[in-house]
């Protein structure tokens, strides 16, 4: 006997494998679905029973913004997935952050991979690099569009 069978009667497990069936990202974070996403896949094993099913249907959830940009990439490993959508995600929110913070909501023109934020009148938040040394010590969550995110290095994501 495991431990839901022991520790949750019946009707909670299926309930549970019900919710899990219909849950969506919604208006979470990737990150935040994917913690609904694992915490509700032990109640629904036989739905994630190898990696490429355990896939598809944290895919099958994403916002569809999202599902569309990383659809494309044919990635078959859950670990796969749920990495380049917190990137597609990242990426989305840096460009929303940017063109929402330029005159007349303009597209960028450059391409400079060390991205800065300009928020208020006077203050500079500098995302992915530069000299801030405040930006750099273990990866403190940033809120750039109202949601956490984790800083990472637009270098490395190369997305030209």
């Amino acid at each position: 006997m495991n431990f839901f069978n022991q520790y949750f009667p019946k009707s909670v497990r299926q309930e549970k494998e019900r919710e899990f069936s219909r849950l969506e990202q919604g208006n979470k974070t990737v990150a935040e679905y994917e913690a609904s996403f694992v915490r509700l896949a032990k109640f629904a094993p036989d739905l994630v029973a190898t990696e490429e099913s355990r896939a598809r249907r944290f895919k099958e959830g994403l916002r569809a913004s999202i599902r569309q940009a990383v659809i494309p990439f044919e990635i078959v490993t859950y670990s796969g997935v749920v990495n380049k959508a917190l990137l597609v995600e990242r990426a989305k929110c840096l460009d929303s952050n940017q063109n929402k913070n330029r005159p007349g909501g303009q597209k960028p023109s450059g391409g400079n991979s060390k991205q800065t934020f300009w928020k208020g009148n006077d203050r500079k938040r500098n995302y992915g690099g530069g000299n801030d040394n405040s930006n750099q010590q273990g990866k403190q969550p940033k809120r750039t569009c109202q949601k956490l995110h984790f800083e990472l290095d637009t270098d490395i994501m190369n997305f030209s």
